[in-house]
């Protein structure tokens, strides 16, 4: 009944989320259209997974502060949605995740930081000889955006994936990962 039930919080979380950043859009216009879309693709970072890969499109929400600079500095939180195809050992599965974002950069300076921490769903937990533990991880990402225009911009992110010891199977998952987004 207790994995159930995360399951259960996991997916209700999801469906969720984006309602809850839509709050944030412009003065309560009601619109549910996401802030920028993304296409991110990895590849293993560290052994003995060497030929993981993944791949995914998804989209963000961010908050529309009346405020959202520090200073000289802009700050956004918003919440990220993914959904795609994990490949490690030849095996695949689904891969879906949602959860917090932030972006950080410098006014005028077209580089940001940017990071996010994921519930994540993998429709199997076994791939081979990998045995990731469980089908809810973690995800987490950090990495560098390059916005090279208004609209456009590329990013590289070092990404994390694990069961933060829900299982005894917690191996981790460590990805290079490069993505391209659009913003609306």
């Amino acid at each position: 009944m207790h994995s159930r039930l995360k399951y259960v919080v996991f997916f209700a979380a999801s469906a969720a989320a984006p309602v809850f950043c839509t709050a944030g859009q412009d003065a309560l216009s009601g619109t549910f259209w996401p802030d920028a879309v993304f296409a991110r693709g990895g590849f293993s970072a560290t052994s003995p997974h060497n030929d993981a890969r993944e791949f995914r499109l998804g989209a963000d929400w961010f908050w529309r502060l009346p405020a959202d600079t520090v200073g000289d500095f802009i700050v956004s939180p918003g919440v990220e949605l993914s959904l795609g195809y994990f490949e490690a050992n030849d095996e695949g599965a689904f891969i879906g995740g949602v959860g917090p974002a932030l972006v950080v950069g410098y006014k005028g300076f077209p580089v940001f930081i940017e990071g996010s921490v994921c519930a994540t769903y993998v429709s199997r937990h076994t791939f081979g000889p990998l045995n990731i533990g469980v089908d809810f991880q973690f995800t987490s990402g950090l990495g560098f955006v390059w916005q090279v225009t208004e609209r456009f911009s590329v990013a590289y992110r070092f990404q994390h994936m694990s069961n933060a010891s829900l299982s005894e199977n917690n191996p981790g998952v460590n990805l290079h990962v490069f993505s391209a987004t659009i913003r609306f």
